[in-house]
């Protein structure tokens, strides 16, 4: 999916990939973070950054010497850091942080960045100073356990307080384990601040560890986590090809089930969390059989979002079963659990629920089930526009699920085309998420990326920074 990079040698263009910064990071700290982020080349980040204008947040807007001003590839440059090298910030218990970036500037260049940082005033400004690399105050080491500057190797690295040490956690694992290329890597571990868990449900919230590269370019973003329960290996198998439908209204949405639903139900995982009975699927299974392949399309003309599926369905043998016997079965099977049903025609059904209508018809070979009569009809009988184009097959080839969402208004957006992939692999789910809208706007999708992070990774950056000098005001010098 993504090429491994190499690190290259000092003075060459820099080849680090996110993971492999995250990675190394963590092993000289001996620490895994709760949040990271590394960005290789930061230069395509900085210039997202830049066209954000968010509520607080607004880099062209900034006091200039703050660390929000600096958030323009030309301000970056100016203060000395390498546009072309890695960012990487990472966020640890107790709002410790290690801030790492690239830099070929002087070293009152890194003064004046650390400052900026810091949220420091000129009086202090003036006290730094570098011995060996090390930045001083007034002449004075700091404490490690305050704040440590270092610039050497072409980089400039900040680290407010010293992370507990904790040794390779599921971070590091799922890090290294990833396919490593240039763009932006997101590390995010469960664990939440004390004092600031919430509670669902009369629950605490689940834990989640997992790492998001996103490219920053066209190429799809990937998603790869664990919650500490055991993940559906129905998932991990390689797909069967699409069923997919006809009719005469293109769908706005459409999903692919690459796998069989008796699969599916047979996975522990994935029973668990539809609360079946074993002894239920199987019983079921025992005279039918589900093909790989379910496709089912929504239609967002109608007041609430419309759907129709179309499933492969045949004997536990394989043999077909014809549209009017399979009608007559499955009216006898709905009869059986009191489910009020009423036959359209020889190979229709009408289901009454509580509040909506269900439309089911049998085809040679499967069913169609909507909740609008006319589409379900369509798809029954090969009426219409064929739903499966190429991109699409060609992303349900890939994933065992797959989603691709066209023309949906998000928000201020203009019309987005969105497609989804979901998988798991070597015990973790897999999301491999990409979007693009129309020409004149295509790095909005991106610039949405971006703002994420950054609403993710800034405001700790700055309640962490205010931490390390709590008590002090903003003109004070370091300790």
């Amino acid at each position: 999916m993504f090429h491994a990079l190499l690190l290259a040698p000092l003075g060459s263009v820099a080849l680090a990939s996110p993971q492999s910064e995250l990675l190394r990071l963590m092993d000289e700290t001996d620490a895994d973070p709760v949040i990271a982020v590394s960005c290789q080349p930061m230069a395509p980040l900085a210039r997202l950054l830049e066209t954000i204008d968010l509520p607080g947040f607004n880099p062209r807007e900034a006091p200039e010497g703050s660390w929000m001003s600096l958030l323009t590839p030309t301000r970056l440059a100016g203060a000395g850091v390498d546009v072309k090298d890695s960012l990487s910030v990472l966020f640890f218990d107790d709002r410790q942080i290690i801030v790492d970036v690239g830099f070929t500037g002087s070293e009152h260049q890194a003064s004046a960045l650390v400052a900026s940082l810091l949220g420091l005033g000129e009086r202090t400004m003036g006290t730094l100073g570098w011995e060996d690399g090390e930045l001083l105050v007034g002449g004075r080491q700091l404490p490690p356990e305050v704040v440590d500057v270092r610039l050497d190797d072409a980089r400039l690295t900040l680290r407010v307080g010293m992370p507990s040490t904790s040794g390779p956690t599921a971070i590091r694992e799922i890090v290294a384990r990833a396919d490593a290329g240039p763009g932006c890597a997101l590390t995010f571990d469960g664990r939440l601040p004390r004092g600031e868990r919430p509670i669902t449900r009369g629950r605490a919230a689940r834990h989640v560890t997992g790492m998001v590269h996103v490219p920053l370019t066209s190429a799809p973003a990937t998603a790869r986590f664990l919650t500490g329960e055991p993940v559906p290996t129905a998932l991990t198998a390689s797909p069967g090809e699409p069923i997919g439908g006809t009719t005469s209204e293109a769908p706005a949405a459409l999903m692919s089930i690459g796998v069989s639903l008796g699969d599916l139900l047979l996975d522990p995982a994935l029973r668990a969390l539809v609360d079946i009975a074993e002894d239920d699927v199987i019983a079921l299974l025992s005279s039918v059989r589900f093909g790989p392949g379910t496709t089912i399309a929504l239609f967002s003309g109608d007041p609430e979002l419309g759907y129709v599926a179309n499933l492969d369905v045949t004997r536990a043998d394989g043999r077909p079963v014809g549209p009017a016997r399979a009608r007559r079965a499955l009216q006898r099977a709905l009869r059986g659990i009191d489910l009020p049903t009423e036959r359209r025609s020889k190979h229709e059904l009408e289901l009454t629920l509580e509040q909506s209508t269900v439309w089911v018809a049998t085809r040679h070979g499967g069913l169609v089930v909507g909740s609008h009569r006319a589409r379900v009809l369509e798809t029954a009988t090969g009426r219409g526009t064929p739903w499966i184009r190429p991109h699409f097959a060609q992303l349900a080839a890939r994933h065992p699920v797959a989603v691709r969402t066209e023309g949906l208004i998000i928000s201020t957006l203009p019309p987005v085309t969105a497609d989804l992939g979901i998988s798991t692999i070597e015990g973790l789910w897999e999301f491999t998420f990409g979007m693009s809208v129309q020409d004149e706007r295509k790095a909005a999708a991106h610039t949405g990326l971006a703002a994420t992070l950054g609403a993710l990774v800034l405001p700790h950056l700055l309640n962490g920074t205010q931490t390390a000098r709590s008590g002090s005001d903003a003109d004070a010098p370091l300790p």
